[in-house]
């Protein structure tokens, strides 16, 4: 049986003592030999989705110790470990856990933004997700705006749960629980279709920085990890324009910034009433 996600974090910073950048594929190698797994293990899948417990535990383990700054990103897909993790490593560690990332590194609170692993970031999720008053009053009157207005909360979760709403929506299949939320992404598998027969890869760059062609690219890998032949990426904040022009039918990735897609949604009338004009209704999105 592969043990829970915790049980990977110490292993995977062995096996990055190496001071070497490692890709994903290598990351998830190395922490299967230190636990000595089975092929058995090997082949166990979560329960949602494709991919196997090895894969989606050793992903949210360099999570967890990104957030505690123990693990840095060299480039997307690539990994290496920072002086804290040798220093921690050096003091022999038995366990890391949630518990112990959170009373030893501070950064650990500051870079999560999970409400399932604070109950502090609940209470920061109901300050940044608009407050609505249950009356047909606060109907807007501007449905792009006050969408695009929700939509740039800085909580990516709740960024998450509008953007599954529209997607489901619009007649695909999208749940939040089957994403992998971060400060400065949301990826995941999602479906083109209700019945979940044919899959792709949400890739959504909620970071400030432009997102480059370069950056949409490595979105490649992620997909075949996934087994996805198509991609989407959205961006919620500037694209360059040689990233907009990424949509070679060759990769099967098709860009979009934020606009874009609420303009779709206004326009097709999701979660907009009809009172004495077409006004968004912003329940429809945040309940």
């Amino acid at each position: 049986m592969v043990p829970e996600f915790t049980y990977f974090m110490l292993p995977l910073l062995e096996f990055l003592s190496d001071k070497k950048v490692h890709s994903s594929d290598e990351c998830v190698d190395g922490v299967c030999e230190i636990l000595n797994l089975s092929p058995d293990d090997l082949r166990e899948r979560v329960r949602k989705g494709n991919r196997t417990k090895v894969v989606d535990r050793t992903q949210w383990s360099k999570t967890y110790l990104g957030w505690a700054e123990l693990v840095r990103t060299e480039r997307r897909g690539y990994y290496v470990i920072t002086d804290k993790g040798l220093e921690l490593l050096a003091k022999n560690p038995k366990h890391i856990d949630r518990n112990f990332l959170i009373e030893n590194y501070p950064n650990f609170v500051i870079n999560s933004k999970s409400k399932k692993e604070d109950s502090h970031n609940k209470k920061l999720k109901a300050s940044t997700v608009p407050q609505m008053d249950s009356t047909r009053t606060d109907l807007s009157d501007k449905p792009s705006d006050t969408l695009l207005d929700i939509l740039k909360t800085t909580d990516p979760y709740c960024i998450a749960r509008v953007l599954c709403k529209i997607l489901n929506s619009i007649g695909y299949y999208c749940q939040v629980d089957e994403l992998l939320i971060c400060k400065s992404s949301i990826q995941g598998k999602f479906f083109l279709d209700p019945l979940k027969v044919f899959p792709a890869f949400l890739f959504v760059n909620i970071s400030s920085q432009k997102v480059t062609r370069n950056d949409v690219g490595q979105v490649l890998q992620l997909m075949y990890d996934n087994t996805c032949n198509s991609a989407l990426y959205l961006v919620m904040n500037e694209m360059a324009e040689d990233a907009r022009r990424f949509n070679a039918p060759s990769t099967n990735i098709k860009t979009m910034d934020i606009k874009h897609l609420v303009d779709i949604v206004v326009e097709k009338g999701i979660g907009v009433d009809i009172v004495e004009r077409r006004v968004l209704n912003p329940h429809f999105f945040t309940e």
